[in-house]
């Protein structure tokens, strides 16, 4: 009869362990994210020199091709880049560019910039750095 119950009971705390130790890992405390990064980074001396006027061609030399085109509007193309550190706070930036039907820049619309401690990797590592310190 004791052995009954002692088997009973390793067998349960077998199965508890067995379930209980994957999740365990899920959620372990300190584990490393990465950093999440997506899309065009558009910087403002880059942007300084997309004026109105400029063809399709020129506007992607200077800038890469982008993200997306409306689906809708071929004349819309929209420059996006998304920043995630360490599965924190997601940052966004968002261009778009307005062409004309003979493909020339007509207007810069959206000019959603990332903060200047986050425009380049190095600083953005610098700035997560400033803030696992805090």
């Amino acid at each position: 009869m004791m052995q009954d119950t002692l088997k009973y009971s390793l067998r349960t705390l077998l199965i508890v362990t067995a379930c209980t130790v994957p999740l365990a890992g899920c959620s372990f405390p300190g584990v490393f994210r990465l950093d999440i990064q997506q899309g065009n980074i558009i910087e403002d001396k880059d942007l300084a020199r997309v004026e109105p006027g400029m063809s399709r061609a020129q506007v992607h030399y200077v800038l890469g091709s982008p993200l997306s085109t409306d689906t809708f509007d071929p004349n819309i193309e929209d420059y996006v880049y998304t920043l995630q550190l360490s599965g924190g706070e997601t940052h966004v930036q968002h261009v778009q560019m307005v062409y004309t039907d003979n493909n020339t820049l007509q207007t810069i619309r959206k000019r959603e910039l990332l903060p200047e401690e986050l425009r380049t990797l190095g600083k953005a590592y610098r700035a997560r750095r400033e803030a696992e310190k805090n």
